[in-house]
Parts: C-alpha cells; structure tokens; sequence
C-alpha cells in the first residue's frame, strides 16, 4: 500500500510541475541546450545536466571541448540546433582553434592509409608500364608520401567505381609531377586517333588485370588523362569529357551558393581554410537543407573549397585564376600559387574546375572582399562597409601614447612628410597588421581603413599597398630614435618595466631574421632590428643596453639562449638554464613572441626593416589598450585581436566625425564595461572631429 500511494504521489509531482520534468527533442538538443546554458553561467544550476557532471572542474572551452567531442555522431544536429538558439557564433568563439580543428576533422571522411595507397600505387605503376608512358625516371619512394600529404579520401571497398576512381586518383597525381608521357599536349579535347592501336591493346591486357575496379569506366577515364591534358589528382570522381554533372553537386552547390549569400559575411576571411569557417558553412547548409545531414560529398566539398579560396586569394591575380579555372586549366592556375601551396591545393583546384559554373560562382562569392578593388564611386560616399571596423578600437591607445609626436621627434616613417602623413602612413600600416586579412601588392588599401586614418576616401584618389610602401622611407637611425621614443612611453605608463632584457632570435620570411628584445615580463618586446650580419648583434646589443640605461637610470641584465651568447659581455649576461623560473619566463616569452608574430603576418609591405617595426608597434599599442580589458589585460595577442579587435562593420562619414558601427563578438560587454565604446574626441589626424561607436543589435 505504501508503495502505491508512493508511486503515485510521484506520478502527480511529475504531471503537475514543469520543475520536474524537463523534455529534449533529441540527444542532439540536450547536448546543444547544455552548450548553451554553460556559456551562460547556468548550467551546474539546473538538475538534469547532471549527465555531464564530470565536466564541472574544467575550464569553460575544455568543457565545452569534450561535451562536444563525446557526442561527436551527432555534432551536425548539435551545431545545427545552436545554430537555431543564436548561440553557435559564441559557442566557436569560446573553442580554441585546435579544438575547432579536432572537429572539424571528425566530420570528413577517413583518408587513405598508407598500406590502402601502397595498393593503389603499385597499381598505377604497373599501369604506366604496360602502356610505356613514362616521362622520366620511376618515383621514389617518398612520391607516395607526397601523395598522403594531400589528404586523399579512402576507397569504399564495397564499390568497384570507387576503388577505380582512387586508382585514376593516383595517376592524376603521377601525370601532375611530371612522370606521365602525353600523347597530345597541345589540344584541348580528346582525340582517340592521336592513342595508337597498340596503347589501346596494351590498355585492355592491363585493365583485364584489374576486374576488381570497374574497368569500362576506367577505361575511359585513363583515355582522357593521357590523351589531351595533364589533369591534376582530385579526390572524387572526375566526370568524362562533354558528360552533364551529376544532380547531387549541383544541387549541393547550389543551396551552398543560398546559404553563402544570406550568411558570407559571417565567415573569417583572416583565414579562409579555419575549420570554423567549415563548421560554420555546414552547420548553415544542414538548417537550410537537412537532406545534406548524412552525405560524406558535403564535407569533402566544402573542405577542397575553402582550401581553394584561401590560395586563390594569395594569387597576384585572383581574377585570372579563377578565369583559369573557368577554362579549365588547372596546371595554369597552380602556376599563380606559390610553389608550397600547389601541392596542398591541386585537389580543391581540380573539384572546382570539373564541377564549373556553380562551384566558381561560389569561389567568387567567398573571395569577394577579398579581391575588391574599390574602383565604383559608390564606395566612396558617406557610408563605407569594411571589414576592419574593429581597428577603429584601437586608435584610443595611438592617442594614449601621443603617436603623432613620436613620430614627429624620430622623423619616422620619412622626415620628407608632414606630420599628418606620417600619421596617416604608420595607422594605415598598423591597421592592416591588426586587421589580418590578406593583401596584393597592387591591392588598393580598404577605403574604411583609409577613413579611419584620415585620408579623404571622397577628394583624395584611393591609396594602393604600393603607395603605402613607396611613403616608408626610413633609415636605421629614424627607426631606433621611434622605438626609444615609444620605449619612454611604455615605461612611463608602466607598461615596461624591470632591469631585465629577454633577447630573443625572431625568424623573418625569405631567410631573414631579426633580434628582438623583450621587458622583464618576455610579454612585451620594444625593440627589434633585422640583422643582415652576425657581426651586427654585438653592436646592436650594445646600443640597446645603453638606451635602456639611458631611459631607466639601470644597466640591464640580458637573458638570452646559448646561440646569442658570443655576443653578450659575460658581466651582464644571464643563462636561463640557471634560473628555473627565469627560464620558464624567458621560454614562454619565445612562445608569445611567435605566437604574435605569426597573427600578425598579413598586411606587411615587404619592407624588413619597416615590417618589424610596425610588427613591434602593434604588439606595443594593443597591450597598452588590452590593460584596462579587466580581467582580459593579460591575455595574449592572438587572444584580444580574435576576440575584440578583428571585425568588420560599417563607418559613416559625418561632418563632426565618424561614427564606426560594429558587427557584435560575444564579449563586447567587457568593452562597454572598460569604456572603450565611449566617443574619442578631437582626434588629430580627423582634423580634431570626433569617432563615435555603437554594437549592431
């Protein structure tokens, strides 16, 4: 009897209260709902997350990390539920990349083994023997690993057309490295009677070897590859010559075209291959079509056209490469990339040239901002989209420091200027270094960046990045006399501080390096210098110590690694194996220092000396703005640009300044805490007008 009136008293509880039952639609929800309400702060509230109680201890991204990673099956319906809640933007943010790359990794399908392409080689081989087709020596055996490093999908062994499709796959790659002999390299269309009898006889002994694969599809497939072209590898399929697509990629392309349109904006365009951008590009095709939900072709798709974008993108001429891929010409438009970037690229290149007009218009959308050349008049009215809105943030620590006067006392960038040039010159600079997105040598420099400098986008003719280069013109003396003048500020906001000098060894692109010098903290590195000799370190060394005597009164101890020793006098040089904590210091000082160095590596001018400086400057300026982010002011360089400065947004040009609105990020209200979206007033390079700032609802 107990027991009845028991059970029931609990059966009337559940019926009559809302606090006692709680109902997912599905496993993918609750996971998705637990995402949610943790970055909120209310999870461990609330009972029924008791599932995922052993994840109370962890930090809010290892949580989130392993939540995620645990029900990775169903991480498609999770993103696409956050997606529906508004909360997958603040969800990517708060992962970390490698976290992101952890899964977006589990979504593709697996990749060839090394035993499975052993198979397929061998294969190919043998192929290219019995045909006699070799153009040079055999390949090595590091060919193959070449081949894996490309990623090429593994073979369903169930299918016949898929096992024989990773054998044409394998031939590709041989005839793009040069090892295949082409019967015609001139004609843009098969011509069987250019194959010779005996080829054809030699073709079907070898194919009857292989009735493993499907042959009647290969057949044809090698036929094309040796007769008119080389046609670079690609992990699918390559259709026949003349043959329609397939429907399933024209319409996977077309709804990725749709969703690219309605949301493009939204995609990093600093780095075009993140596997951010591909989660966030999946998740928005699954909420426009969830018939995409379980097909393995969306993720290679979407995975080989983001990887194209960001080469494209790094072309001289992204027009002309696209254009080349219009015509199908994907040895030419390897040809624009730098030689590293070609072999990782070949199969998004060849995806998109076979699959035509509907991939090339979504390369086109995903580029867009990319390759603009602001050229329309309409771009310079009185309101200017950019993508670098978020720098205008930063321009509260350029007055902070009295940018204008240092540069006005050291004669930097060039004595030949004015002091609004100068100023104008070193912003621009500073904001494409800050901004991170991509540039081309002849590029024009994004009109709302301009603005922000002070440059009249609407009288003066659009600055190009040569343009900007041609202004630096500064010689070694100018660029020591600014960085000891911004040293003087940075010690008097107490910013640098201590009696120590970490020195470090910076590699530089092209062969270059530099020696770079770091604060007491190995957090802050105020002075730099690309050494073109060794012989120059010691004096560099020397000049160094005595400016930072000079400006604090003390002679500093140097920190360095045994490379720098040599050149370091033994009275005032430290080792840091002696020190344990010195060394940890010293050491996670090497680890900012490149991290900041490697988030930083757009928008340079190709100017050493020049781009170490503004490298330097930027580091400089934003650790003197981050101070005041409350409990955010230590966090690291990669950190605070990801997270408040890179965005894009829109600037009105207004007669009493400019009023710069700002996409939102998930920790805007720190800003608005720290008071960093109150207006900056009598802004001297605007004239003394104003910069107002409002967060786009």
């Amino acid at each position: 009897r107990w027991s009845e009136r028991l059970a029931g008293a609990v059966v009337r509880a559940i019926a009559g209260g809302d606090e006692y039952v709680v109902s997912f639609a599905s496993q993918a929800e609750f996971v998705a709902r637990f995402a949610a309400d943790l970055l909120h702060g209310v999870a461990w509230e609330r009972w029924y997350y008791n599932a995922f109680a052993g994840l109370r201890s962890l930090p809010l991204a290892e949580a989130l990390r392993t939540a995620l990673l645990d029900h990775r099956a169903d991480l498609p319906a999770i993103l696409a539920r956050l997606h529906h809640m508004g909360a997958l933007e603040a969800v990517l943010a708060a992962l970390e990349p490698s976290a992101l790359g952890e899964l977006w990794a589990g979504m593709l399908p697996p990749t060839m083994s090394s035993g499975e392409a052993r198979v397929f080689f061998t294969h190919a081989l043998t192929l290219i023997d019995a045909l006699d087709l070799w153009a040079r020596d055999k390949p090595a055996p590091d060919t193959m690993q070449a081949y894996l490093a490309i990623r090429p999908a593994a073979a369903d062994w169930h299918d016949r057309r898929s096992l024989a499709a990773a054998l044409l796959d394998v031939l590709r790659f041989l005839a793009a490295q040069g090892y295949l002999r082409r019967t015609d390299t001139d004609s843009n269309h098969i011509d069987f009677r250019r194959i010779s009898p005996t080829q054809h006889e030699r073709l079907d002994r070898a194919l009857a070897a292989l009735d493993w694969l499907d042959t009647d599809w290969l057949r044809g497939q090698v036929l094309a590859l040796i007769a008119p072209s080389v046609m670079p590898a690609s992990t699918l399929p390559m259709r026949p010559h003349g043959a329609s697509l397939p429907s399933l990629p024209r319409a996977l392309l077309a709804d990725l075209l749709m969703v690219m349109r309605a949301h493009g904006g939204q995609l990093d365009r600093r780095h075009p291959d993140a596997a951010s951008n591909a989660l966030r590009l999946h998740t928005w095709l699954l909420a426009h079509n969830e018939a995409w939900a379980n097909e393995l072709l969306a993720v290679t798709l979407i995975e080989r056209l983001l990887g194209a974008w960001h080469w494209i993108a790094q072309t001289p001429a992204p027009r002309r490469t696209l254009e080349l891929l219009r015509e199908r010409n994907v040895a030419g438009a390897l040809e624009q990339l730098p030689e590293p970037g070609r072999a990782a690229t070949r199969a998004g290149f060849q995806i998109v040239a076979d699959l035509g007009t509907p991939a090339l218009a979504l390369i086109e959308t995903l580029i867009e901002a990319n390759i603009r050349q602001f050229a329309d008049v309409s771009t310079r009215g009185h309101v200017i989209e950019t993508e670098y809105a978020g720098v205008a943030l930063l321009l509260r620590a350029v007055l902070d420091a009295g940018m204008s006067g240092l540069l006005e006392l050291a004669g930097y960038p060039s004595a030949e200027h004015t002091s609004r040039e100068r100023i104008q010159t070193l912003l621009m600079a500073l904001g494409l270094r800050w901004g991170g997105l991509p540039t081309l040598p002849d590029a024009i420099i994004d009109p709302g960046l301009q603005l922000l400098a002070g440059y009249e986008t609407q009288h003066d003719p659009l600055m190009t990045m040569d343009d900007l280069r041609a202004r630096w013109a500064t010689n070694q003396a100018q660029q020591h006399a600014f960085q000891c003048a911004l040293l003087r500020v940075l010690l008097g906001q107490r910013m640098a501080r201590g009696a120590t000098l970490h020195l470090y060894h910076l590699p530089l692109p092209d062969g270059v390096s530099a020696l770079v010098a770091g604060d007491e903290s190995a957090a802050l590195w105020p002075l730099g210098r690309v050494i073109h000799a060794p012989e120059d370190i010691a004096g560099t060394i020397s000049e160094w110590s005595a400016a930072w005597a000079d400006l604090t009164g003390v002679l500093p101890a140097l920190v360095a690694d045994d490379r720098l020793a040599p050149f370091i006098g033994a009275t005032t040089y430290v080792m840091p194996g002696d020190d344990t904590e010195l060394a940890t210091t010293h050491h996670a000082g090497r680890e900012r220092l490149l991290a900041a160095h490697g988030v930083l590596e757009h928008g340079q001018l190709g100017l050493p000396d020049a781009d170490l400086t503004i490298m330097l400057t930027a580091i400089a300026l934003l650790r003197l703005w981050a101070r005041w982010l409350r409990q955010f002011g230590d966090s690291s360089v990669p950190y605070v640009l990801k997270n408040f400065v890179r965005r894009a947004g829109r600037i009105s040009n207004r007669p009493d300044g400019l009023l710069v609105e700002l996409e939102p990020l998930p920790l805007d209200i720190v800003l608005t805490m720290s008071g960093y979206t109150s207006d900056l007033e009598r802004v001297p390079w605007l004239n003394g007008r104003r910069i107002q700032f409002s967060i786009r609802s």
